[in-house]
């Protein structure tokens, strides 16, 4: 019964990283197929892991079309995809968006694929090595249910996707993170009541701030840390006021 168990994870495990290549497998497959298991039994029912797999794969065997497979990663999290990777122009980055966007159940999507010309493979050991220490970090943290979230490495950079039961426990994963090696942490992970993103790996007065209120019609409101590139933009410039016009003159009376 035993080596069963172990087979079917394994065969989960192949079956996601099955048409990828070395970076792609070790992070797709061998990640997700030990944790599969726990996933069902976390925030999400056996339809949600299922339809989840099946957005991925869908969208994997697209990207394969595409001859884009070694180059991006694809990580689900109730309908909610995260594309990470590196391509050499932004065409191929919108391109590979595109695709995602066409499959059927894709509630929202990230996309976080980096364009450099800086091959994958000259940063995949160190980027392999920060994900396995932040899951085993993650794993043994008091107060952190690892199976909610999915993370990525890519060039330094660590991605997070999933859902966390309190700011608290984001902020345990986040300095999790910081530890693991990590030089920026971008977060794509949601709460019961809002989405938080782009967790800047040093804290900053803007990321303490309260959140927004949900707004109408039950669509939680975004907040979280601005990203580097939202605090190099200039801040736009007053409206120079009108002075105000001088007061008239007195008139003096004529018989």
């Amino acid at each position: 019964m035993k080596l069963g168990a172990v087979s079917l994870v394994m065969m989960c495990g192949l079956l996601t990283g099955c048409s990828s290549w070395i970076p792609t497998v070790a992070n797709n497959g061998l990640n997700y197929g030990i944790n599969i298991g726990r996933t069902i039994s976390a925030d999400r029912s056996l339809f949600n892991v299922l339809d989840d797999l099946s957005i991925k794969n869908t969208i994997n065997y697209a990207l394969l079309d595409e001859a884009l497979m070694l180059s991006i990663s694809t990580d689900v999290y109730q309908g909610r995809v995260m594309l990470t990777g590196s391509v050499k122009d932004a065409e191929t980055r919108q391109k590979a968006e595109d695709l995602a966007r066409q499959v059927d159940g894709v509630r929202e999507l990230y996309n976080e694929i980096q364009v450099t010309d800086e091959s994958r493979l000259m940063s995949f050991p160190k980027d392999l090595f920060i994900e396995n220490m932040l899951e085993a970090r993650m794993v043994l943290e008091p107060g952190v249910t690892s199976v909610n979230y999915q993370m990525r490495a890519e060039k330094g950079v660590v991605y997070v996707l999933g859902i966390a039961q309190s700011r608290a426990e984001l902020d345990q994963v986040i300095a999790l993170a910081r530890v693991s090696g990590a030089r920026k942490i971008v977060s794509h992970v949601f709460l019961s009541e809002h989405i938080v993103l782009d967790g800047a790996p040093e804290p900053t007065a803007e990321a303490k701030a309260e959140p927004e209120p949900v707004r109408a019609g039950g669509e939680p409101a975004r907040v979280g840390a601005k990203t580097d590139e939202l605090k190099a933009k200039p801040p736009a410039k007053a409206a120079k006021k009108k002075p105000a016009p001088l007061p008239a003159p007195p008139q003096t009376a004529t018989r």
